[in-house]
């Protein structure tokens, strides 16, 4: 197996894990989310990667490169000092979800497939919820709003 793909089978299954950890939070159900050692390991060995420009980083140019950089210093900041996944508070395991989406999406470079989930309020009521979509919809989603407030405008 190439070291694409090898990667790339990697970071979907720390993304699923993630995914399910994050299903968790709305449901009652405790899946197992990944190690944060795996977690840390894989990102590690990913960034040397991409600094390299080796694997499937090769091609990025050195603005996409930056950001995976960031992402993957952010998922090692939040993740350094915790022994699980699960003592990340909400918003916490949401950002670090997004962030290995972010990584995901480079290795399978599609970018716009990337889900991304942010923590809604439910308009009348002190409950949150948790919203996820790809990137592709989300700036649907939020080109429609915005057509919806300027032609609404008096």
């Amino acid at each position: 197996m190439n070291i694409r793909r090898r990667a790339a089978n990697t970071v979907t299954m720390l993304a699923l894990g993630l995914s399910a950890a994050l299903a968790a939070i709305a449901s009652t159900e405790s899946p197992v989310p990944p190690a944060v050692r795996d977690i840390v390991v894989q990102q590690s060995h990913l960034r040397a990667m991409v600094v390299a420009g080796r694997g499937p980083f090769k091609d990025l140019n050195a603005s996409d490169r930056d950001a995976l950089v960031k992402a993957q210093t952010r998922v090692l900041e939040m993740l350094d000092g915790h022994g699980s996944i699960d003592e990340l508070r909400v918003d916490e395991k949401i950002e670090l979800f997004n962030h290995l989406e972010s990584v995901k999406a480079a290795v399978n470079k599609a970018t716009d497939n990337r889900q991304v989930c942010e923590r809604t309020k439910v308009i009348g009521s002190n409950r949150y919820r948790l919203l996820c979509m790809n990137v592709g919809d989300y700036r649907e989603h939020k080109r429609q709003a915005q057509n919806a407030l300027t032609s609404n405008a008096p």
